[in-house]
C-alpha cells in the first residue's frame, strides 16, 4: 500500500500506469480465494 501511496504522490500519471497490474492482481488473489472455496 505505501508503494501504491508512493506512486501516487510521484506522480498520477504514472500511479495510474502502475496501479493497472497490482490491481488486476488482487482481484485475481481474491476471485481465485473466494472460487477455491
Amino acid at each position: 500500500m505505501k508503494y501504491i501511496k508512493s506512486k501516487l504522490s510521484f506522480s498520477t500519471m504514472e500511479f495510474d500506469h502502475y496501479a493497472v497490474v497490482p490491481q488486476n492482481v488482487a482481484q485475481t488473489i481474491i476471485e481465485a480465494r473466494t472460487g477455491g472455496k
